[in-house]
């Protein structure tokens, strides 16, 4: 019996063990916060290589403790870091409790500056904003509540943000270059879908109909139009796509109970698809997937698995903000296997270099939070 235990043991870490050969940690930097940082809220790669963080610590001063409210009141930061974790900037702190709806709030970056943009009237209708440099100088600032007729949602990849805009007629898409500081319209459905990514420095936008299967738009630094990629993707409300070799690989959702993807792989020379369509579903039944990594012959998928006793969410179960992730090997066949214990809520960064990816992470050591690269090997 103690032969056939250990020999499962071996087949269950076979899958880990070959990957040690794909995967080496080159370089790890602690953030220099001057403080416990308990809850990160999200984090930016700013154009010119810095990093900027938003997190919460526990607020540990006389009025949370005259006021009875230890342990309920956070103090809320934005920092910018050099990419061996320096603190460049660091914002003065606002104490919340933590409930959503008092600190929604968000990043929106460009060629040569940030954004704050938050919702003092809890709606994304009504706002103010302060626009810093870099070196986190204050560039302009607008308290007077702005009001305008589209709620707008603003994210980030290595070389582009990406506003959408949702009105009461239509939906509106629009992409800044921060190489370039080109802008553009993106064509999107009213009544559809869109993912975008980063495919060999060029901005790929999948836009999908209710009724017809998703197209895939390139657009260059200057956010021209180059070429048009018609799919065989009739479904997923959630996309990630990912580059490797000349091959674009889709994993579209799968609609069901239990999260679950097709992977679609196009060869981008041909614009041919590939019949097969491997099937990958997630190690649990609230899980989501966070980030796409192609490592050898397969990918590491960076998921959410939720909150967890070791790591509960702040904001009340099941909130994918804060969360516990860890990073899988999916093989070609879409069977996974743990890689990496991330030891609670983790971030992949924006990937500049197809050969590395850097994680925000706790250190399973001291429990601060570090940079830490790796190199894939191929």
């Amino acid at each position: 019996m103690r032969r056939i235990i250990c020999v499962l043991l071996i087949m269950l870490f076979l899958p880990c063990a070959s990957l040690a050969q794909d995967l080496s940690q080159v370089s790890e930097y602690t953030l220099q916060t001057g403080e416990i940082v308990d809850y990160i809220h999200d984090v930016h790669l700013l154009p010119d290589g810095k990093v900027l963080l938003r997190y919460y610590t526990a607020d540990h001063g006389d009025f949370a403790r005259s006021a009875g409210k230890e342990g309920q009141l956070y103090n809320h930061y934005m920092s910018i870091f050099t990419a061996e974790g320096g603190k460049v900037w660091q914002s003065m702190p606002d104490s919340y409790e933590l409930a959503r709806r008092e600190n929604d709030q968000q990043i929106i970056l460009r060629p040569d500056c940030f954004i704050w943009e938050y919702y003092p009237n809890g709606s994304r209708y009504d706002y103010c904003r302060t626009a810093y440099g870099f070196d986190g100088s204050v560039r302009d600032v607008v308290l007077d509540i702005q009001t305008r007729d589209t709620a707008n949602v603003w994210s980030a990849l290595a070389h582009y943000s990406l506003g959408i805009a949702y009105g009461d007629r239509e939906i509106t898409l629009e992409a800044v270059s921060l190489t370039t500081g080109a802008s553009a319209q993106i064509p999107v459905d009213a009544e559809g879908v869109f993912h975008a990514a980063e495919i060999a420095g060029q901005l790929a936008v999948l836009v999908r109909s209710e009724d017809d299967p998703a197209v895939i738009r390139f657009y260059d630094e200057n956010l021209q139009e180059v070429r048009v990629l018609e799919t065989p993707i009739t479904h997923g409300e959630a996309m990630e796509m990912a580059e490797r070799d000349g091959m674009l690989y889709c994993f579209a959702m799968y609609a069901g109970d239990w999260e679950s993807y097709y992977v679609y792989a196009c060869d981008l020379s041909t614009g041919r698809w590939q019949a097969e369509t491997p099937y990958v579903r997630l190690p649990g039944e609230y899980c989501s997937l966070n980030g796409v990594i192609p490592c050898g012959d397969g990918f590491l998928l960076l998921i959410n698995e939720g909150d967890s006793p070791e790591h509960p969410a702040p904001f009340g179960p099941h909130n994918w903000n804060y969360t516990d992730r860890n990073l899988y090997m999916m093989t070609p066949d879409g069977s996974l296997s743990l890689c990496l214990d991330l030891n609670g809520d983790a971030r992949l960064l924006p990937r500049t270099d197809e050969n590395t990816f850097t994680l925000l992470m706790r250190s399973e050591s001291s429990g601060q939070y570090v940079l830490r690269t790796y190199a894939l090997t191929k």
